[in-house]
């Protein structure tokens, strides 16, 4: 026998599984602030900024993803995907996939979340959520479909009144400590600031007082007083208080564990773990048909 016969048929299989987790590079937690460009291993990340990363086994809180994200058996609670982002396995829940981004979710299992963007699905589940206007869910079929159960499909509504592209960022990426008047800015992060008449777009948003007549679109705000006149379309408010004397329209907004002291009038989204205060008044106001899910929400009498 040759030495070519001895050798056939032995050839080494090739390898299918997907790559070894890289090493952590950076901390081991992250907090209130812009993770860019890294790879990160087994990390806590909380209130932060996520762009351009890949991320194993990380433990995530209240986070907007943007850019380019890959993810790895990551719990994601209470965040907002936006950019081109890949799930494969973990979970997601309490989120918003945000309108604009694309996220494929491959066994990954995903709870009361709310599609604004292009979520295409592979294996895993999908459940107790919402599919708004804007949204698109795909499924694959075969094997690699996803269980998809109790996902509602929201009515078709556009706001006549903001209707065009989002406007250029103007001013800086990051406000703290001062007063922002009459500005329109994109993108920025705003922190423990006065806000009178003026329109934000994707923004995150802490500890900030509004006055006057603000728009804020697909914004994050959390501990902040909401008064005046403001209209908020998309986005989260979480922490909050709807001060005395203010008018609130809340459109398609997902908020939690506010305080109603003024008048807030909702329609589309959801409003729970809140509670309104002597004097407060919440009215659902349904438009095209987008009704609010209210629960959990004490009422002082």
């Amino acid at each position: 026998m040759s030495l070519c016969d001895a050798t056939q048929g032995t050839e080494a299989p090739v390898p299918s599984a997907p790559p070894a987790p890289q090493p952590a590079v950076g901390k081991k937690e992250y907090k209130d602030e812009t993770v860019e460009g890294q790879t990160v291993d087994g990390a806590v990340i909380v209130n932060c900024e996520v762009r351009d990363c890949t991320l194993w086994n990380c433990k995530m809180k209240t986070v907007q993803f943007m850019g380019v994200n890959t993810l790895h058996n990551c719990v994601v609670e209470d965040g907002n995907i936006g950019g081109q982002c890949t799930v494969r396995g973990g979970s997601v829940n309490n989120c918003e996939f945000a309108a604009g981004g694309v996220c494929d979710l491959i066994d990954c299992k995903t709870s009361v979340t709310r599609v604004s963007g292009t979520v295409k699905l592979s294996g895993g589940s999908f459940e107790w959520s919402e599919v708004e206007a804007t949204g698109k869910v795909e499924n694959e079929t075969g094997a690699r479909k996803c269980v998809v159960s109790n996902v509602e499909s929201a009515a078709a509504w556009v706001p006549t009144a903001h209707v065009g592209d989002e406007p250029p960022a103007v001013g800086k990426k990051e406000y703290k400590d001062e007063e922002i008047v009459g500005q329109a800015i994109n993108g920025a992060k705003i922190e423990n600031c006065e806000v009178r008449d003026s329109t934000l777009w994707n923004c995150k948003i802490k500890t900030v007082e509004f006055m006057g007549v603000n728009t804020l679109h697909n914004c994050v705000v959390k501990d902040g007083h909401i008064g005046g006149q403001c209209t908020v379309i998309g986005g989260n408010v979480n922490n909050c208080e709807f001060t005395v004397g203010g008018v609130c329209d809340i459109i398609n907004c997902k908020i939690s564990m506010t305080r109603v002291s003024g008048t807030v009038r909702v329609a589309g989204g959801s409003f729970e773990w809140s509670e309104v205060l002597r004097g407060g008044l919440l009215e659902d106001a349904v438009i095209g048909g987008k009704k609010c899910k209210v629960k959990h929400v004490d009422r002082q009498k």
